[in-house]
């Protein structure tokens, strides 16, 4: 790390408790130690007016937990045995490789990382998990998804993680903020390949923007660092990324279902977290409001070119006043909603690949009808597994019930009871 980097961290660090300190002096008010270094405190109570942007979602998007405690070596015992089965080559024993917390169905994947052993994951989380035997790992570190904190909310999420940590381990477990994503999802009238590269104002060196083809549709700063922003066109970003989810929160904000929304985000790893005393992660959203306005005031702004020679006395630009004075928690708590854990391929996907292998099938062999390609390839694949007893599979259909089981697993859908049978 540069002597500039530490002098940098030193100073956010800084610049975080002299604003938290005017925080304890008054509600709304604010000391003068923090008026030189941060800025007036806003209140919380009424949510502010914007003239740029019309704000549709604000809140945590990824939240990145670390859990301290060990596991006893009956689980660990259960959890190797379960890796063992997804390594397996044959689909029937893939399809045991399955572990339930909390009532959640979770696929255990074939592989750890490097200081966790087991890994689990569904559709709401991801959780690397310690063996007995790594003393100065974190038990869990525990991965909540955006779907479930946006949905559900904060306090939900963080709840019934500490719920699945408890139960894994056996007692309670208390956690520390590893990574938080906080953003603004918002609407503009604003191009914002207009701005030069000078209005920028970062405390990272490092941007990069991004196109398709002549459009701008995001700029990243400081990608890889600590401490990061990203604003990009989040109606675009989610024709790839899938989560559907979010036009219906934005919806449900006045959205008419047309009008691009930009997402302004920033991320946040332990160490700039730490340097805020913010690692508790109710204590991190008890303060916020004071993390965003650091992060676009301090940390990240952008600035009208007035003349001056001195880039600090250059005035924001108004649209970016707007998104600095952005506030949460404003919301009561969103109502409880039941979220399915089910990690199932989206419907374009299904359609697309399976139709791709079927009609290579039907161009290979000269067949054109496809109810008679069907009907050819179920009876050619039955042919296949009877000649080569692939996997010890005599049939196409103990194939594809063995895959089926697989499948329900990887995709932590309900299995079918081996005490029913066929019945």
């Amino acid at each position: 790390m540069s002597k500039h980097d530490k002098q940098t961290k030193t100073e956010d660090a800084a610049s975080m408790h002299a604003y938290e300190r005017s925080r304890r002096d008054a509600d709304c008010g604010v000391s003068q130690e923090a008026q030189n270094e941060m800025g007036a405190s806003p209140c919380n109570t009424a949510p502010p007016k914007y003239n740029f942007i019309t704000v549709f979602n604000q809140g945590v998007d990824s939240l990145y937990l670390s859990y301290a405690g060990s596991l006893s070596v009956a689980r660990c015992e259960e959890l190797a045995s379960l890796k063992g089965s997804a390594q397996s080559s044959l689909p029937d024993e893939k399809a045991e490789a399955h572990f339930s917390l909390c009532g959640l169905d979770f696929a255990v994947e074939r592989f750890g990382s490097k200081t966790h052993a087991y890994i689990i994951k569904n559709r709401l989380f991801r959780i690397r998990i310690a063996s007995s035997r790594a003393s100065s790992a974190p038990v869990a570190y525990v991965e909540i998804s955006s779907e479930l904190l946006t949905v559900s909310g904060f306090e939900a999420a963080l709840g019934l993680s500490d719920s699945l940590v408890a139960e894994l381990v056996g007692k309670p477990c208390f956690p520390r903020i590893s990574r938080v994503d906080i953003c603004v999802d918002f609407a503009c009238d604003i191009d914002w390949s207009f701005f030069k590269d000078n209005q920028w104002c970062c405390r990272s060196g490092r941007k990069a923007t991004y196109h398709d083809r002549e459009k701008l549709t995001g700029l990243t700063f400081g990608a890889g660092g600590d401490f990061s922003a990203r604003l990009y066109d989040k109606t675009e970003e989610i024709k790839n990324s899938k989560k559907d989810f979010f036009n219906d929160v934005w919806r449900e904000s006045g959205w008419d279902g047309e009008t691009t929304i930009w997402r302004l985000e920033f991320q946040l790893r332990q160490v700039p977290i730490k340097e805020f005393g913010l690692l508790e992660p109710h204590e991190f959203m008890d303060n916020i409001n004071a993390v965003w306005e650091y992060a676009a005031g301090k940390w990240l702004n952008l600035r009208y070119d007035n003349g001056d020679k001195n880039r600090s006395r250059w005035p924001l630009a108004l649209v970016w006043e707007d998104l600095a004075n952005v506030r949460f928690n404003l919301k009561n708590p969103p109502p409880a909603k039941r979220l399915s854990v089910e990690s199932v391929p989206n419907r374009e996907w299904l359609i697309i690949y399976n139709l791709g292998g079927l009609t290579s099938y039907m161009a290979a062999n000269g067949i054109d009808d496809i109810e008679h390609a069907f009907n050819r390839f179920m009876a050619d694949a039955d042919e296949f597994f009877k000649e080569t007893r692939r996997q010890d599979f005599s049939s196409a259909l103990d194939y594809i019930d063995a895959k089926l089981e697989e499948k329900r697993t990887r995709f932590c859908m309900p299995r079918k009871n081996k005490e029913q049978g066929d019945e």
